[in-house]
């Protein structure tokens, strides 16, 4: 497995998880040493029915999006593996498809809006 040239800098990824996105964004993180950002809301709700408690749980702010940073050699590398789990976020460009990248600085507003608004 190639991780690119050394030059290369990581980017940020808009990817779509189709099946699991929580599950997937952990598995990258545990086993790939990639960074992944998942925008997640946190939900309150009540359960029980004699005995009422709050239940805390979270869940993805758009389904099957995650943020993905890696060189452009080693997301190659990776879509070879996680054809299945793992899709690029295109948008049409003069005819063709382009991938969605998103710079460090707008990545870096928007988990600062991500984590004031928990």
């Amino acid at each position: 497995m190639s991780f690119g040239s050394p030059d290369e800098a990581p980017i940020w990824y808009a990817m779509s998880a189709p099946y699991r996105e929580m599950k997937v964004a952990d598995y990258l993180k545990a086993k790939e040493d990639i960074k992944v950002f998942l925008p997640l809301e946190r939900c309150e709700r009540m359960a029980g029915q004699h005995i009422r408690r709050r239940v805390i749980s979270y869940r993805p702010v758009v389904r099957n999006l995650l943020f993905v940073k890696a060189t452009p050699g080693r997301m190659r590398d990776l879509k070879q593996i996680y054809n299945s789990m793992l899709q690029f976020k295109t948008r049409p460009m003069d005819g063709h498809s382009e991938v969605i990248t998103i710079p460090d600085k707008e990545m870096g507003e928007c988990k600062l809006n991500c984590v004031k608004l928990q």
